[in-house]
């Protein structure tokens, strides 16, 4: 399920029809798709790949090393790890924002409830 949202989000980020339509449920297919997406960016708009790494919030640091010490080769599936990776913190950032609002929801129902009683 985790691998689900995972994909469909990096779908939206990318602007991937394709993966939005059908996502893939196991990292390792996600991966070898994004990567292949991350080349067709290289061979055909780097300038709109850079410009979505950005937006996805990639540190621009990590992109250049990656673009500066790798082969050819194995940038695609780089940046695809630095693509999933960030989207997976972005994902546990969430997760985590949302429990801490439903814990502080609860405490604000307890001590509703708590001066009901009171009063």
């Amino acid at each position: 399920m985790v691998q689900i949202e995972l994909a469909q989000q990096i779908a939206k980020e990318l602007q991937d029809d394709a993966l939005a339509q059908h996502p893939v449920d196991n990292l390792d297919a996600l991966r070898l798709h994004v990567a292949d997406v991350v080349q067709q960016h290289i061979e055909n708009n780097m300038e709109r790949l850079l410009q979505m790494l950005y937006i996805m919030d990639i540190s621009e640091e990590k992109i250049k090393k990656t673009l500066v010490s790798h082969s050819e080769e194995a940038t695609p599936l780089l940046l695809a790890d630095l693509i999933i990776e960030r989207e997976m913190q972005k994902m546990q950032t969430r997760q985590a924002y949302r429990l801490q609002h439903q814990h502080l929801q609860e405490e604000i129902q307890d001590d509703e409830e708590l001066k009901e009683e009171l009063w």
